[in-house]
């Protein structure tokens, strides 16, 4: 009789501890559930402690001689003929469609195919090969333009959702390439879908942004340089708008004042 009741304690635990087990092989944690798919290849994101080296922006060097005469209508705004040239050829082209949702979130669509949700999306660029890169804004906070300010003074905090930089790749693996502290946004993504340039503004220990800086890089390292205009202006800004070359020149506008003449076109050389 002790032989059988012993067999039914052991039997009992064995149960118990196989039902004990059971959740955790069969039912996939939150975490694994939320987590974006991303390259196995490309390293977790940190912030960017850091500041590389500022590199100065080159002057465009088109292949044919712009026009020397400024319109009427671009004489407030520069006295590059470069502008006036890549004003009148360029032509946005527009990325999938954002539809904003009944919960207030926004989704991307490319077609009959969601792209991507967040609680915002901005700009976005497709390579050729169909990556496509955007700035979004994931976080649970308002956006860094609708933050709130927290405490006065020396204590005062800015508690804010900054915007983040993502990888979209073909297959459809959503990754993240920006750095936590930064406020990043208008990626253009080159022809191979590989180097990506963003304009960023680290932010401090107390949420508050940097100057405008333009980063240039490999996504999947996420090692960037670093360009400006002028040193002496910290107000300007600097934004790539699209590949020349065969994808080893990015253009660049740069704009650094608000009284007339002060557009020009720019660029970053990679090779």
């Amino acid at each position: 009789m002790k032989k059988h009741h012993i067999a039914l304690v052991l039997f009992v635990l064995l149960f118990g501890l196989l039902w004990l087990m059971l959740p955790k092989v069969s039912r996939p944690t939150a975490e694994h559930v939320q987590q974006p798919e991303s390259p196995a290849n490309l390293p977790p994101i940190q912030p960017m402690t850091n500041q590389p080296r500022v590199e100065p922006l080159e002057s465009w060097q088109s292949n044919q001689a712009p026009s020397k005469t400024i319109p009427e209508n671009m004489r407030g705004a520069t006295d590059d003929p470069s502008v006036v040239e890549f004003a009148n050829a360029y032509q946005k082209v527009e990325i999938g469609k954002v539809v904003t949702t009944v919960n207030g979130t926004q989704q991307l669509w490319d077609g009959s195919k969601l792209l991507f949700e967040a609680k915002r999306i901005g700009s976005r660029s497709r390579a050729a090969d169909g990556t496509i890169s955007l700035d979004a804004v994931t976080g649970q906070h308002p956006p860094i333009e609708d933050a709130e300010v927290s405490g006065t003074g020396d204590e005062a905090m800015l508690i804010s959702s900054p915007r983040e930089i993502w990888i979209i790749s073909p297959t459809g693996n959503k990754t993240q390439v920006s750095p936590l502290n930064m406020d990043a946004f208008a990626p253009v993504v080159d022809p191979g879908g590989k180097i990506i340039a963003f304009n960023g503004r680290l932010l401090n220990e107390k949420g508050f942004p940097s100057s405008q800086r333009l980063y240039v890089g490999d996504a999947g390292s996420g090692q960037y340089r670093v360009f400006a205009g002028d040193e002496h202006l910290h107000n300007y800004q600097v934004w790539a708008v699209d590949w020349a070359e065969n994808g080893t020149v990015v253009r660049v506008l740069q704009d650094h004042g608000e009284t007339g003449g002060h557009m020009k076109l720019k660029q970053v050389r990679l090779k």
